[in-house]
C-alpha cells in the first residue's frame, strides 16, 4: 500500500479505467449459453450471452473503453435484444409444438353450474374449482348435470354430456 501514496493524480485516474480483457467476455458468452442450454424451455440468457459476446468483439476489435462503458454497452445491448428478439425466439421455439391439454382436468366429470345450450358456454365446476365451459355435445346440458371434459383451451373447458364419450 505504502507504493500507492506516490502515485500522481493522473496515474489514479488511469488505475480506474481498467477494462476486461475480450476473451474474458467471450468466456462470460459462452458460460450464458451452456446456462441457457441447461435450462429447459427458457429463452432468456441468451440475450446476456449476445451482450457480453458483442462486448468481447468490440474489445477484440480494439476498442479502447473502460470497465463502466464495458458493463454499460453490455447491459442495453443485452436488455435491448431481449426486449427486441424474445418474441421471435419464443415462437420459432415454441413452434409445431401442439398445444397440450392438462391430463388432470381432460376425462374427469364436471358439474353444470348452469344450463349450457349445444353450442354455447356457460359454467361448471370441475376437481373443486369453476371453470368456463362450452358444450361441444349434441344436446343441450342442464344445470346439476354431469358432463364429461374433452379438452381444455387455455381456462375453457370444452364439455360434451356422457353419453357422447
Amino acid at each position: 500500500m505504502a507504493e500507492l501514496r506516490h502515485l500522481t493524480e493522473s496515474q489514479v485516474a488511469e488505475l480506474g479505467k481498467g477494462t476486461m480483457v475480450w476473451w474474458l467476455w467471450i468466456s462470460v458468452a459462452l458460460l450464458l449459453l451452456i446456462g441457457e442450454a441447461l435450462v429447459p424451455g427458457s429463452v432468456f440468457l441468451i440475450f446476456f450471452a449476445l451482450g457480453a459476446g458483442l462486448v468481447g468483439l468490440i474489445s477484440f476489435m480494439g476498442g479502447e473503453m473502460g470497465l463502466s462503458l464495458e458493463l454499460t454497452i453490455f447491459a442495453l445491448s443485452s436488455l435491448a435484444l431481449c426486449w427486441g428478439l424474445r418474441p421471435l425466439i419464443r415462437s420459432l421455439v415454441n413452434r409445431g409444438e401442439p398445444r397440450q391439454s392438462s391430463p388432470s382436468v381432460v376425462g374427469q366429470r364436471a358439474i353444470c353450474i348452469s344450463d349450457i345450450p349445444r353450442g354455447q358456454r356457460g359454467r361448471v365446476e370441475c376437481r373443486g374449482t369453476t371453470w368456463n365451459a362450452s358444450n361441444t355435445g349434441r344436446r343441450d346440458l342442464m344445470q346439476g348435470e354431469e358432463a364429461i371434459v374433452e379438452t381444455i383451451d387455455g381456462l375453457l373447458l370444452k364439455i360434451t354430456s356422457p353419453e357422447h364419450q
